[in-house]
């Protein structure tokens, strides 16, 4: 599977739900306030090939439906946009006016449009980010990041626990090598859809299926099954987590703290 620029909003969000159930409270969303990572956003290019954006275009261009969700150039008007550094707003502004005109004359090119959500997003503009983003998934309905971003939006914004299960699980049919797929995955069971909080382990054991070895995964298992009360699976997985990184002392105080009650 191609892989595109809109990496970027997997590393955005996964820093509100870091690797590690035990080390971040992770209960509550929050909101966004790191302007160094909107920049990134704003300076990165589209990375989609122009064979891949023909390729979409021969496809639909016999059924091809026009966007009609929200403006293109339209923010938002969260009152954290308020908080936003005039130049920072104003390059946002510049950008999504850019992406606006350069997709009214290539409508086809899903990257921008996954970048439209993407600062649509940051200021808390969740219909907006929707609209891009379902556009985008209508353009290509194999691209995993647009169903991940689909899935935390509508599960930990838009309050819709339906798309955003199936969002999610559409991410993991089409990607199983995100780290942050599983713990995000697994987190919308935990915290937002409650009467599937269950489901979360089931999320959490098929990415170490096929992760077995991935450190950050490991540590979210442990964290996971000490909230649960299991100390001898919180133990088993922390202990795997340290094998792998076995100067982390966060990790060492855990198991010690374990070990002895």
């Amino acid at each position: 599977m191609k892989k595109t620029l809109i990496i970027f909003l997997i590393v955005i969000l996964a820093v509100f739900i870091y690797l590690g159930g035990k080390f971040l409270n992770s209960n509550k969303v929050q909101e966004n306030n790191n302007f160094s990572e909107l920049e990134e956003i704003l300076n990165a290019t589209s990375t989609a090939p122009q064979a891949e954006i023909k390729e979409i275009k021969e496809d639909f261009e016999n059924t091809f439906t026009p966007y009609r969700g929200q403006d293109l150039s339209e923010i938002g008007n969260d009152a954290f946009i308020e908080k936003v550094p005039e130049k920072i707003l104003n390059d946002s502004k510049a950008e999504l006016a850019r992406l606006k005109s350069s997709l009214e004359k290539n409508p086809e090119n899903v990257d921008e449009w996954i970048k439209v959500g993407m600062i649509k997003k940051f200021y808390n503009n969740y219909i907006g980010a929707r609209d891009a983003w379902e556009y985008a998934k209508y353009l290509n309905d194999t691209n995993s990041s647009v169903y991940y971003n689909l899935g935390n939006l509508y599960g930990m914004y838009l309050k819709n626990n339906v798309e955003g299960e199936e969002n999610f699980k559409r991410a993991l049919e089409l990607e199983k090598g995100e780290t942050s797929f599983y713990i995000n995955f697994a987190d919308f069971y935990r915290n937002f859809y409650i009467e599937k909080k269950a489901e979360a382990e089931a999320v959490i054991q098929e990415g170490l299926k096929n992760m077995p070895n991935d450190g950050s995964l490991l540590v979210y298992a442990g964290g996971y099954y000490e909230e649960l009360g299991d100390k001898e699976k919180a133990l088993l997985y922390y202990k795997k987590a340290l094998d792998l990184d076995p100067d982390n002392q966060e990790l060492k105080n855990e198991i010690e703290k374990l070990s002895v009650n």
